[in-house]
C-alpha cells in the first residue's frame, strides 16, 4: 500500500474479529489481514507450546549413544550440561516456572489443548523427563548443592559451562562419556533422591489443572438443633465430571502416584499426595470425623479402585516407601519423620477410599474381590 493512505480497525461481524481497511477516499480495502479472528487456543496449538516445555527437559539430558565419534558429541554434552545447570540452579526454579507453565496452558486453553495435552501424552512425557533430570542433577552434584547450600555460586558455575566449547571442554566431555546413559538399570537408582520444593508445588498445581479445583465450602446456617451442617457442592456433577476424564486419571496415575519420581523425598512426596487426597478423598477422612463435608458423601473410591489393582498400589508404595529414612536427605530427621507420617496418612486416605468401596459395593463379584483387597492388605 501506499505510506499516504490511511487505516482504520474496524469490527468485522460474520467472524466476529477485525479486519484492517482503507480509511482513505479510495474504494480498496486493506485486504484479509486479521487482527483477532484467530483464537487464543489454536494460536497455543499453532506455536507448539506444550512441546516448547517439554524440549529444555529433553535438552538438558545427555546425548543419545555410548560411542564417542566426534566433536559433536562433545558439543551436544556441554550443552545439556548448561540446560541441565539453567533448570535446577535457583532452587529448580526454571524448572518450576515450566511445570507452571503446562498448568496454566491446560486450564486457560479449553477442550482442544486438554485433549492435545492428552494425545500426545505430555504428563507422561513430563515425568519420565522430570524423573531423569533430577536423577543426572543429583548425580552430578547441581541439586546437591542448592539442597545444603554448597558448591560454588550459580554464576559462577554457569560462566564456567557457558564458557566451555568442544574443543576445551575435554573434561566435561569425558565425564560425559562415563555418565551412565540408562537411568532405569538399577532400581534403587531410578529414583531420584531430592526433589525440589519448587518443582514438587507446581506438580501440585498441574494436578490441579488436569483433575479441576478444591471445593471449599462452608457450613450451613444453624438449624433447630442449634447444629451447623455441610454444604451442598454446587458444582459436584461438574467436578466429578472432571475428575473422572482421561486427563485427570492420566494426572493421577501417571504423575501423582509415579513412585519412582517422588519415592525418594517423603517432603515432596507430602506435597504432591495432598493434591490428590485433597479431590479424591473425603475431607472428613483427612481432617477428622468431626469436620463437615462439604462434598455431602461424594465418593470418589469405586473410580479409583476401577482403575487400579488394590495389590499393585500396595506394591509400589512398600517398595518405595516401606524403609527407613533415606541417608542423604538433608534437611533433618525430625523433618523426614513428620514428612513420612504425612504420606502414610495420605496413602492411608487412598486405600481406605479404596477398600471401603470394594466392602460396601453390592455387585456380585464385590465379595472375592473385598476379599483379595483384604487378604493384600493385612499379608
Amino acid at each position: 500500500r501506499d505510506a499516504s493512505a490511511r487505516f482504520a480497525v474496524v469490527p468485522d461481524p460474520p467472524g466476529g474479529g477485525w479486519e484492517l481497511e482503507d480509511g482513505g477516499a479510495g474504494p480498496g480495502r486493506a485486504g484479509p489481514g486479521r487482527l483477532g479472528g484467530t483464537s487464543f487456543t489454536r494460536a497455543l496449538q499453532a506455536s507448539g507450546a506444550v512441546q516448547a516445555v517439554l524440549l529444555p527437559f529433553r535438552l538438558a539430558l545427555p546425548r543419545a549413544g555410548d560411542e564417542q565419534v566426534n566433536e559433536t558429541q562433545d558439543r551436544l554434552a556441554v550443552e545439556s550440561y548448561c540446560h541441565l545447570h539453567d533448570l535446577l540452579t535457583d532452587g529448580a526454579g526454571l524448572a518450576a516456572l515450566l511445570i507452571r507453565l503446562l498448568a496454566e496452558l491446560i486450564r486457560a486453553g479449553g477442550s482442544s489443548m486438554r485433549d492435545e495435552a492428552l494425545q500426545t501424552g505430555a504428563i507422561h512425557a513430563l515425568a519420565c523427563l522430570l524423573r531423569k533430570v533430577l536423577i543426572r542433577g543429583a548425580a552430578l552434584g547441581v541439586l546437591k548443592a542448592e539442597d545444603k547450600g554448597g558448591g560454588g555460586s550459580a554464576n559462577e558455575e554457569r560462566g564456567a559451562l557457558t564458557s566451555a566449547t568442544a574443543s576445551s571442554a575435554k573434561p566435561v566431555a569425558r565425564k560425559a562419556s562415563s555418565e551412565p546413559h540408562d537411568y532405569d538399570s538399577d532400581h534403587g537408582g531410578a529414583c531420584p533422591p531430592v526433589v525440589p520444593l519448587a518443582v514438587a508445588r507446581a506438580l501440585a498445581v498441574l494436578i490441579g489443572a488436569c483433575c479441576g479445583p478444591c471445593y471449599s465450602g462452608g457450613s450451613s446456617p444453624a438449624g433447630p438443633s442449634g447444629k451447623s451442617g455441610p454444604t451442598m457442592n454446587p458444582c459436584r456433577g461438574l467436578l466429578r465430571i472432571r475428575r473422572a476424564s482421561d486427563l485427570a486419571l492420566t494426572a493421577l496415575f501417571g504423575l501423582a502416584l509415579d513412585f519412582d519420581l517422588i519415592g525418594g523425598d517423603p517432603r515432596a512426596a507430602s506435597i504432591i499426595l495432598g493434591a490428590v487426597v485433597r479431590r479424591y478423598c473425603r475431607p472428613s477422612q483427612t481432617y477428622g470425623r468431626d469436620a463437615g463435608s462439604p462434598f455431602c458423601e461424594e465418593n470418589y473410591g469405586p473410580l479409583l479402585r476401577q482403575q487400579i489393582n488394590f495389590q499393585y498400589l500396595l506394591d509400589c508404595i512398600r517398595v518405595r516407601f516401606d524403609h527407613s529414612p533415606p541417608s542423604h536427605w538433608s534437611r533433618g530427621r525430625e523433618d523426614c519423620d513428620e514428612a513420612m507420617s504425612l504420606v502414610a496418612s495420605q496413602l492411608a486416605d487412598l486405600l481406605y477410599a479404596m477398600l471401603l468401596s470394594t466392602l460396601t459395593s453390592t455387585s456380585s463379584s464385590s465379595v472375592a474381590r473385598g476379599e483379595r483387597d483384604v487378604g493384600a492388605l493385612v499379608a
